[in-house]
């Protein structure tokens, strides 16, 4: 009987316990939609961009002209951006350091320019590198870079 007593007891302890950890439907929808709205804000608020350059060709060699059409768009959209006016472009040698710098005015979203690949460059693989003041925020790693 004392057994049996406390096996109930136990048993309705568990039932209330384990009751308390069954979330509440209302509950996790109104948690839902706050993570949303803080997603929305945030985004709002710290636009992220993207950006691509269309280059003309694969490969360069002394005196070629590097051709480039920028596309900036807003990550989450993918529509052209318009909050940053200027894209900055940058020809990283060899040895790691900045062989040339561009700055490109940005028209809704697009803008064109080109490279001179100067005789007085050393020889070697070279990257290209376009971002916004925006982005530098981010830092490096949401930068466009290219071989």
């Amino acid at each position: 009987m004392i057994h049996n007593r406390i096996y109930r007891i136990g048993f309705l302890i568990l039932l209330m316990i384990s009751s308390s950890f069954i979330p509440d439907r209302l509950n996790i929808d109104q948690r839902v939609e706050k993570i949303e709205y803080a997603l929305e804000n945030f985004s709002e608020t710290y636009p992220q961009q993207k950006v691509y350059l269309h280059l003309d060709k694969p490969y360069y060699e002394y005196g070629d002209i590097i051709w480039i059409k920028a596309y900036l768009v807003n990550a989450l959209t993918h529509e052209p951006d318009r909050l940053s006016t200027n894209l900055y472009l940058e020809l990283i040698g060899p040895s790691k350091t900045v062989a040339e710098r561009k700055r490109l005015r940005l028209f809704n979203g697009f803008a064109k320019g080109d490279i001179m690949i100067r005789d007085t460059m050393p020889e070697g693989l070279y990257q290209i590198r376009a971002y916004t003041n925006w982005m530098r925020n981010l830092g490096p790693e949401f930068y466009f870079t290219r071989n």
